[in-house]
């Protein structure tokens, strides 16, 4: 059950510690880390990849580290389905308004409500 209490740290930290996690950080050297963008460019236009060995290596680079990335993306998933499910019991418990606050109110539950729709379609 999610808490609608929480507050934003704490809803927030499992998220941020699992993108700063260890397994999730890589130190490349700078020749490396620029042949590294240079093949993910190439990949993302659907352009083929050269044959010099640096490019090669990147490769072997990237396929060593695609099971940690598939598991850092898991994990994410699982860290925004619950801050969007906090936020969806959040958006039920929020008053429509009351005759002395009812625009402020509302405007706090229409925006969480597009943050929210957003959130959802992506």
């Amino acid at each position: 059950m999610a808490n609608a209490g929480q507050k934003k740290d704490s809803l927030l930290a499992p998220a941020s510690e699992t993108i700063s996690g260890i397994q999730n950080l890589n130190f490349l050297n700078k020749v490396v880390n620029n042949n590294k963008r240079l093949v993910v460019q190439r990949a993302l236009n659907g352009k083929t990849q050269g044959s010099q060995d640096k490019d090669t290596a990147v490769g072997n680079y990237l396929a060593l580290v695609k099971g940690d990335s598939v598991q850092i993306a898991s994990a994410l998933d699982a860290n925004i389905a619950t801050i969007i499910t906090t936020a969806q019991t959040v958006l039920q418990g929020l008053p429509d308004g009351t005759p002395k606050r009812g625009d402020k109110d509302r405007a706090k539950k229409e925006a969480l409500t597009t943050a929210l729709v957003r959130t959802l379609r992506i």
